[in-house]
């Protein structure tokens, strides 16, 4: 049975210790990487303004194009606290203290499957953006992430996220899929820096294996 808890998930970050620094060289070239990559898909020398929800420690802020303004929002104050971007604030996803349309775009990196009712957090995202959504989610179809989601009961609904409930999930929120991909080859907080150049070199889409679901929605 899928299962988790709120309250394990909220016990989790809080006592988190795995997760490298935003500054540690595989995690930066694993940023850089996805930012890379966006770059196809969204028009982000128009983007100035940007909400990271469940932003954790920054790194996908801090390695962001620079002409980017970043809000750093998450649950954890432990997480919020290795958190360097200026601009942060501890929220639940399902209720950001914004206004409507406040952001040209919405982050969502990793954090769905943590969440019970992701088309609720959706909703909510899809309400302070002006368009724009980038998400990745775990991809099941990838042998490590699958066996980590059958080991770590806090990564068990990682199992959900087929193609299929991925596409239900942002329907429910009234949101547009603009880009589906599977991508990435790089665990950042378990890859080893000598293999992450290797692992850097080779294609980024991966269309059964990639670590991620690469998700780009819009408004409808």
């Amino acid at each position: 049975m899928i299962g988790t808890s709120l309250d394990r998930q909220d016990r989790y970050w809080e006592e988190d210790t795995a997760h490298r620094p935003a500054d540690h060289p595989v995690v930066a070239g694993f940023a850089r990487q996805r930012w890379r990559h966006a770059a196809r898909l969204l028009p982000l020398d128009e983007i100035r303004t940007v909400l990271d929800v469940g932003a954790g420690s920054g790194f996908s802020a801090v390695h962001a194009p620079p002409h980017m303004g970043f809000t750093c929002a998450d649950r954890s104050r432990h997480m919020l606290a290795r958190n360097p971007v200026d601009r942060r604030s501890q929220a639940d996803i399902t209720a950001l203290p914004f206004t409507d349309r406040a952001f040209d775009l919405v982050l969502c990196w990793e954090v769905l499957h943590h969440v019970p009712n992701p088309a609720e957090a959706l909703g909510e995202m899809r309400r302070v953006s002006r368009r724009w959504l980038l998400i990745f989610e775990p991809n099941p179809l990838n042998l490590a992430q699958l066996l980590f989601a059958l080991a770590d009961r806090e990564h068990r609904w990682v199992l959900r996220y087929s193609t299929r409930y991925i596409r239900q999930q942002l329907h429910r929120a009234g949101l547009r899929l603009r880009h589906h991909q599977r991508v990435g080859l790089i665990f950042p907080n378990r890859t080893p820096p000598w293999l992450f150049s290797l692992l850097d070199a080779l294609p980024f889409r991966w269309p059964l294996c990639g670590i991620s679901h690469l998700v780009v929605a819009e408004r409808g």
